[in-house]
């Protein structure tokens, strides 16, 4: 009686193949199952692209009917680039159409920055102050920069 060549699953056996042949079947295994997870990746985002030009009504809300608490963070690369954003007219509307907030990062108190934090505001767009430290103190504040953080939060 001879030894079969296979597991009841169909896998080969481990025990029968050396070692070349066992990372050669584990490749082979790894890549059947990336190329299924591709697929289904490539499905998802193909009925989700449907789906959106599919709807004429925009975002639906499904449930108690509460809209969801949109955020956005923005802006930390500039004030040119912040006000360039808020400048346009459809970026506005759509904050408001979403309800959303927008997070705006704090690095100097410039009256530029204020302008446009008092422009969000007098469209309705609530703001949250980010508060963050200057580049050579690591911008986010973090465990190894309280002390910065403090002093920072302090002086406002």
């Amino acid at each position: 009686m001879s030894m079969p060549d296979c597991r009841s699953d169909g896998l080969p056996l481990q025990r029968s193949m050396g070692p070349r042949r066992r990372i050669v079947a584990l490749h082979e295994r790894l890549t059947a199952m990336l190329r299924i997870v591709l697929f289904a990746c490539a499905c998802t985002l193909v009925v989700s692209l449907v789906v959106a030009e599919t709807s004429t009504s925009g975002a639906r809300i499904q449930g108690p009917g509460s809209p969801p608490q949109l955020g956005f963070a923005c802006c930390e690369h500039g004030i040119e680039q912040m006000q360039s954003l808020f400048a346009n007219k459809e970026v506005i509307e759509d904050l408001k159409n979403l309800h959303a907030e927008v997070a705006i990062p704090i690095l100097d108190f410039s009256p530029e920055r204020a302008a446009t934090v008092r422009l969000l505001n007098q469209a309705g767009i609530p703001v949250i102050a980010w508060i963050m430290l200057s580049k050579e103190q690591g911008f986010y504040l973090n465990a190894d920069n309280a002390p910065q953080a403090a002093e920072r939060i302090g002086n406002t």
